[in-house]
């Protein structure tokens, strides 16, 4: 029995969960985005704007909120050395990939501030 490398049992996690996918869902994520974006755009042109305008706002703080938590969390697990949340550390790093997003969806908020 062989001894695997950290890098060899990523790669091959990655291999069996996604089977050569990488195209297809980028271009779900991608529809997605695009149908997010005209969704929110009939919004604020349509009727009732301060309903998007809410709706959008209440999304941006509670995924904000969210990434910060978890990354205090992780810096939490990391400033008292606590050996059980070794395990989950990088799930706990993993949304505050979300924040540099969120900064840039800060300036969508511009925008409706008349609303």
């Amino acid at each position: 029995m062989s001894i695997q490398s950290e890098h060899d049992i990523y790669r091959e996690m990655v291999d069996a969960g996604l089977k050569g996918n990488h195209l297809l869902l980028s271009a779900v994520f991608v529809f997605l985005i695009i149908a997010g974006f005209i969704a929110f755009w009939t919004g604020i042109s349509g009727q009732n704007p301060e309903r998007a305008w809410q709706a959008y706002l209440v999304n941006f703080v509670f995924w904000t909120g969210l990434a910060f938590g978890a990354v205090l969390f992780s810096a939490v697990i990391t400033l008292t050395r606590a050996k059980w949340g070794r395990s989950i550390k990088r799930i706990a790093e993993a949304p505050g990939m979300f924040l540099p997003v969120a900064f840039l969806l800060l300036g969508v908020i511009w925008f409706g501030r008349e609303t």
